[in-house]
């Protein structure tokens, strides 16, 4: 019995389990699937915090989850007292389901996964607290610094620090307004100084003053760098090959979606290069977020226990984004337009020089239409430090700025919505297709390409419910559904299996059908739907035979709309009848001039 099944009942006699390292707690014992000792039966007042990004600010989410352990027996004392640290640092896995006598754990929806910093003593229990991952990139890291044991002078060619053993035995350095590189430690001092260095002048600097290793991060990727500074541990490469910087994070690479970064990188900001140097800095995510995430217009958040990261304002074509839709959506989604966050004028200060501690560059973008119906609201200033004018700086700040004003200048529209949790996977961060027959058709209808992104997500463990604020992308409004494939059959397997060049495109469930360019025009096979894709060698199984014999001279193409399975009219353009809407209500598509 699945859990879509048991909403759809509404038998919602709801069980929480969390998973503490290899340990299995809950509310009450699963029906199947899973066996729990009775005396862990003993999870109470479990909630899930809610997590919030935002296009305008960097603030990097961090969720979490607090819940009870009843002591029954003293049994959870007994376990920390032979071991004081069982719970700290483990990693949790909250899970949410039913008792019905038949549901399966296997059923269960994971919808958290964080690791314990708390635990806490209560009246007849223990209360716990629990992180997300992304709080470890909170941890201070790449601030070694200590004091000058001795005045040095402009001449000087080494230093001694009170105490040099955090120190690696060569690097940049920081004394008040002068960079200065060494190479090399004897004891406390360091050796073979090369003054001067990140264009600042020699100085005399007194006794006692503060000296800081500085990270150097020169002509890198953007993406990369983030990358570097969270694996980095000594700089040696035993992380791998983000492992670059010394003194660092030291996240390790099993905790980071590397993958997705380096997506993101590969699609969005190749060729890019930053240069940022870094010192004193306390918050290591602070500093990621003011001078990365700021600049790539990305944020860093937590999915499926890791670090990952989402790009925001951007569409993805031809991305396999997951659907909310009426199956999941409780009640009629909630939705407003409104120009209280408009902003029509960007300044971006920019080709920072790290010498004087001054911007040489300042670009400026408006949007004269929105000023003109909105009037000038006040400007949104940003400061990208490490995008210089010898590395093409000029157009990543014309993208960045363009991109965010088209974003930002027009009100847009917002739409709430409350659903089952047997969409609980989607995420902040995500794109969503959302379809609901009482949203505002824009166009056409909300569709892939009206992509939304998820702003904000609160989850209600009491009624199993989660609450999604969503908000379009600058690209949307209108309706730029992509144009259906249809290509040529490769190779023949058999009378409904066939290779096609690229299946990527295609979803289990869409309709499919015949055609034939020497008659230009489909044949007279039934609408047909896809069974099985194999994208690794572009296959495609359908669910019945077509009764054409196959070969590779027909082409395969989308069936006409009303055949068409909900994803396959979001995604793509169909043609309607020339009256203005098509048979399900949707607008057809305009071109007004």
């Amino acid at each position: 019995m699945s859990f879509s099944n048991e909403v759809e009942k509404k038998q919602l006699s709801l069980n929480t389990v969390v998973k503490v390292g290899d340990e299995y707690y809950a509310t009450r014992q699963v029906d199947s699937g899973l066996t729990i000792p009775s005396t862990n039966l003993i999870l109470d007042d479990l909630n899930v915090n809610g997590t919030t990004l935002d296009i305008r600010t960097i603030s990097t989410p961090v969720g979490g989850v607090n819940f009870k352990l009843k002591d029954e027996e003293e049994y959870i004392t007994s376990k920390i007292m032979a071991d004081a640290n069982i719970f700290i640092e483990k990693e949790v896995e909250v899970y949410v389901g039913f008792n019905t006598g038949s549901f399966d754990f296997a059923d269960y929806k994971n919808i958290a996964n964080v690791r314990i910093n708390a635990v806490t003593k209560i009246t007849n229990g223990y209360s716990i607290k629990a992180k997300e991952v992304t709080s470890l990139i909170s941890n201070p890291t790449y601030n070694v610094n200590d004091k000058l044991a001795i005045q040095i002078i402009p001449a000087s060619t080494t230093l001694e620090l009170e105490d040099a053993s955090n120190f690696p035995s060569q690097g940049l350095i920081k004394i008040n307004n002068e960079f200065i590189r060494y190479n090399g430690i004897d004891e406390d001092t360091l050796l073979n100084l090369t003054r001067s260095q990140v264009g600042t002048s020699p100085a005399t600097h007194a006794l006692g003053s503060e000296v800081f290793l500085v990270t150097e991060i020169i002509a890198q990727n953007p993406i990369d760098a983030m990358l570097q500074l969270l694996i980095s541990k000594d700089g040696d490469g035993t992380l791998g090959v983000y492992d670059v910087y010394p003194k660092g994070l030291a996240i390790p690479e099993a905790l980071i979606d590397v993958a997705r970064f380096e997506e993101i990188r590969d699609d969005n900001f190749l060729g890019e290069q930053f240069t940022l140097y870094m010192f004193n800095q306390n918050d290591t995510l602070r500093f990621i977020e003011a001078e990365l995430l700021r600049a790539t217009n990305s944020r860093i958040f937590s999915k499926d226990g890791k670090i990952s990261i989402s790009l925001l304002d951007q569409v993805e074509a031809g991305a396999d984004v997951p659907e909310i839709s009426e199956d999941s959506i409780i009640d009629t989604p909630t939705w407003t337009l409104g120009s209280d966050k408009l902003v029509n004028v960007i300044n971006i200060r920019w080709d920072f020089d790290d010498a004087s501690g001054v911007f040489r560059r300042k670009t400026t973008f408006k949007d004269d239409d929105s000023i003109a119906v909105f009037g000038e609201k006040k400007p949104l200033n940003l400061r990208f430090k490490g995008v210089k004018d010898s590395l093409n700086g000029g157009a990543i700040v014309g993208d960045r700025g363009q991109r965010l004003l088209l974003r930002l200048s027009t009100p847009r529209g917002k739409i709430k919505v409350r659903a089952h949790f047997d969409v609980s996977e989607v995420s902040i961060g995500d794109k969503i297709l959302l379809t609901h027959r009482f949203l505002p058709k824009q166009g056409g209808g909300l569709g892939i390409a009206d992509q939304l992104e998820v702003l904000s997500k609160n989850i209600d463990i009491k009624n199993a419910r989660v609450t999604y604020n969503l908000e379009y992308t600058s690209f949307t409004g209108i309706r730029l559904a992509f144009i259906g494939p249809s290509p040529l059959i490769t190779q023949v397997i058999n009378q409904r299996t066939f290779k096609v060049p690229d299946a990527s495109c295609y979803k289990v469930g869409h309709a499919l059908r015949l055609y034939d360019d020497s008659i230009s025009d489909y044949l007279p096979d039934s609408v047909n739907l896809i069974e099985n894709i194999d994208s690794n060698t572009n296959t495609i199984t359908m669910a019945n035979d077509f009764t054409t014999a196959l070969s590779t001279s027909l082409r395969i193409k989308m069936a006409t709309y009303p055949f068409a399975d909900s994803n396959q009219k979001g995604r793509y353009t169909f043609i309607g009848e020339n009256v203005g809407e098509f048979s399900d209500g949707s607008k057809s598509y305009q071109i007004v001039f």
